[in-house]
């Protein structure tokens, strides 16, 4: 078990205040990392988060950040970078809410641009903020959080904001495997996970009606919503020693959606 083991080691997740992010922090700090929660929205809760976190034993702060803006990026990981001594571990999760517009709304400029600057252009610009540092530092592992969305389309109607969040999270997919086959070179690993339908509060327009739960979970071969400890422990793997000889590849954590 000691190839789990994070102690020593920085992690980053953005989008760490709520929902799946809070899940992989809570599971990095029990591993021992030192971890840096980043949020935009809710300060609060980012520093309810990283009080939590403390609480495990382990160093944590959270940070304020905008992702969709890189030079706030490039100065969040600077931050991290000097309150910590470096950054082993990103987990590139904060998301963008999707526009609920028609395609020939006028509102569907609008939400097709920040769709895609918030679920695609921002884990870019947080990937090259990361690896400029990992490159220099031995390496690193990198964990972008995709979606079963972008390996399917979905039976609901298509409204820009799901359009632009299916085509953003199947882009990630593929920025993934190009930065994962190029900084090969410099020790960092780049890989993702692509959850299913979890119970977060971004998902509870679904799971908080029995009867969309219902019918959600008859298409679930393994017959139950997740939860986030379900992505975290996918993420401990991808962040750990246990997934050294593990780099471009996507886990889909599912429940069997994708195949069912």
């Amino acid at each position: 078990m000691t190839d789990f083991d994070l102690t020593g080691r920085v992690a980053l997740v953005t989008g760490g205040t709520s929902g799946i992010g809070r899940g992989i922090a809570h599971q990095f700090a029990r591993a021992g990392a030192t971890v840096a929660v980043c949020g935009n929205r809710n300060v609060e809760a980012g520093a309810q988060t990283a009080a939590e976190l403390e609480a495990l034993g382990v160093k944590a702060k959270f940070y304020q950040c905008d992702v969709r803006d890189p030079e706030r990026v490039d100065a969040m990981i600077a931050s991290v970078v000097q309150d910590f001594g470096g950054l082993h571990i990103a987990v590139n999760n904060a998301m963008q809410p999707a526009g609920a517009s028609g395609i020939f709304d006028d509102r569907a400029v609008d939400g097709w641009k920040r769709s895609i600057d918030g679920f695609l252009s921002a884990p870019f610009w947080c990937c090259r903020a990361e690896a400029r540092h990992m490159k220099d530092n031995g390496g690193g592992s990198i964990i972008n959080i995709a979606s079963i969305g972008g390996h399917r389309v979905g039976r609901l109607r298509a409204t820009t904001g799901l359009v632009a969040y299916g085509t953003s999270k199947a882009a990630l997919l593929f920025m993934t495997k190009a930065l994962a086959r190029d900084w090969s070179r410099y020790g960092i690993r780049v890989n993702s996970i692509s959850p299913g339908l979890i119970e977060t509060p971004a998902t509870e327009v679904l799971t908080s009606k029995p009867e969309s739960v219902e019918r959600e979970v008859k298409q679930i071969p393994l017959g139950r919503v997740g939860a986030p400890e379900d992505i975290a422990g996918a993420a401990l793997y991808l962040a750990s020693d246990a997934s050294s000889y593990t780099t471009g590849i996507d886990i889909l954590v599912d429940g069997g959606a994708l195949i069912g």
